[in-house]
């Protein structure tokens, strides 16, 4: 503050007085020394007062300035002391509010990082997902999308710089259904729906579902809409589907037979006794097939499942061989095929469950004959690679088409140019792969032409164990395997 400014109204009425009093004493006492010395002593007071005053004003300043001396005694200040009295309790109160102030701001900051820092781990735990997830606001527009919704929007517009907000144009779908959820009362507010999407020149199923999201106080809050890809779902159920249709079709056709005969055996229709005889065996070879039939059916459910018992031990890849030719001997007589052995002379030690590979091996060389065209050949042959051991099964029948190889070890798949040819469930070689692959720890793969043959190449480590045969047993004793050719 301007001290200027504080003493000129006390000095300019001073001043005026001691000119009144020059004029005064002039006029009273006739003597020009009595007004100069009024004049003189006015002067006089008024410089002590100024002084004074300054004094003062210095000491209320100084108050102002310094935080510790308000708690000080004012009376040094004299004629400021109570206005800076209230001056200073006004100072108090502020800076009471202003730490009060920054002491919120300090908190609102703290907890806003806090929020900043969740909001980011729930976004980087958010983009993790492999379904795309959308937030939208209550007027349905786009507020957020991780990035697997990212890439599913680039996939249907085809423009990875689009930005978010148009791309949520092009879903026109799942638009639809956070509407309808949107719309809904609190008691349905969830709608869930199966949506086919084209996404990069394919369509896709997805199953897409959508909620209404709410404040504190129970106000809508805006949507979240989740999409989750139900492509090889929808494809497990078509496949399932066609399993149904082949196994329906496989049980009627033996039992729409043995039904009819057994009625003529019944109703006494055939005389002869061979004739009769002939019935009766054709009754058991369909019945027969039903029981090969539900057989393959539980050996892979078993299989699959773990439930059945796997029972490891060191052998000589070429004694299960052996072995599986002589189960497959009598079907390959039937059709006059030729089987070849071109088994390796060395010892092939390998740590398998005789069972269960030699189990595989009967089902490559039963689908070898089975494709096969009578008076053709079925080659066995084994030998060392590296460190594994290679089983080949090669035949010389219709083959297989090129577009069918890569679906061929799939459950339930059968190649549709060669329905005909046999009849089947498409398990057979779903179950070979199962066995090579997840329990010896080796892999299979095929090479094939049409109209002159396959050839199904097994590998599987070689070596035995040091420490004896290895058991894994499921929880659950399963009956014993049985070694019985399974339908591709």
């Amino acid at each position: 503050m301007n001290r200027g400014t504080l003493l000129l109204p006390l000095c300019l009425p001073s001043i005026a007085c001691g000119l009144v009093a020059v004029l005064v004493s002039s006029w009273m006492f006739k003597e020009p020394s009595a007004p100069l010395l009024t004049f003189a002593g006015s002067l006089s007071g008024l410089t002590a007062t100024i002084y004074l005053f300054r004094r003062q004003a210095e000491a209320a300043e100084a108050v102002l300035r310094r935080p510790d001396l308000r708690e000080a005694d004012l009376s040094a200040t004299g004629v400021f002391q109570s206005l800076l009295g209230e001056l200073v309790d006004l100072i108090h109160v502020h800076e009471a509010e202003s730490r009060k102030l920054v002491d919120q701001r300090t908190r609102l900051e703290a907890r806003a990082h806090l929020l900043r820092n969740q909001v980011r781990r729930l976004e980087q735990a958010l983009d993790q997902l492999d379904q795309p997830v959308f937030l939208l606001d209550t007027s349905e527009s786009l507020i957020y999308h991780n990035d697997s919704a990212t890439a599913l929007m680039a996939a249907v517009t085809g423009d990875p710089n689009l930005p978010a907000a148009a791309a949520w144009e092009h879903l026109d779908g799942l638009k639809a259904l956070v509407s309808s959820a949107r719309t809904r009362s609190a008691a349905s507010d969830r709608r869930t729906a199966e949506l086919n999407l084209k996404c990069s020149g394919e369509t896709g199923a997805y199953r897409a579902r959508a909620a209404n999201l709410y404040d504190d106080d129970g106000r809508l809050g805006g949507v979240a809409a989740l999409l989750a890809d139900i492509r090889e779902e929808t494809k497990e159920r078509g496949k399932q589907a066609e399993f149904v249709s082949a196994v329906s079709h496989e049980l009627k056709t033996p039992l729409a037979s043995i039904r009819a005969y057994t009625e003529l055996l019944m109703d006494d229709d055939v005389d002869d006794p061979a004739e009769r005889q002939e019935l009766l065996k054709f009754i058991d070879e369909q019945v027969t097939r039903l029981t090969r039939l539900v057989n393959n059916l539980l050996n892979f459910a078993r299989v699959e499942s773990g439930v059945i018992k796997v029972q490891r031990e060191d052998i000589d890849i070429n004694r299960v061989l052996k072995k599986s030719i002589e189960v497959v001997a009598v079907p390959a007589k039937e059709k006059n095929i030729t089987i070849i052995e071109e088994l390796s002379e060395l010892y092939l030690p390998a740590h398998l469950d005789l069972d269960l590979f030699g189990q595989a091996i009967i089902n490559l060389l039963s689908n070898a004959i089975k494709y096969t065209p009578e008076g053709g050949e079925v080659r066995l042959r084994s030998r060392m690679q590296d460190t594994e051991a290679v089983i080949d099964v090669q035949d010389n029948g219709m083959g297989i088409p090129a577009d069918a190889l890569p679906r061929l070890f799939e459950r339930f798949y059968r190649v549709p140019q060669n329905n005909k040819a046999a009849a089947g469930t498409g398990l057979g070689l779903a179950l070979v792969k199962y066995i090579v692959t997840n329990i010896h720890d080796g892999a299979i793969a095929v090479t094939s032409q049409v109209n002159k043959g396959s050839c199904f190449s097994v590998r599987v480590p070689l070596g035995h164990r040091d420490r004896g045969t290895r058991r894994i047993e499921a929880q659950s004793r399963a009956p014993q395997k049985d070694l019985v050719p399974t339908d591709r």
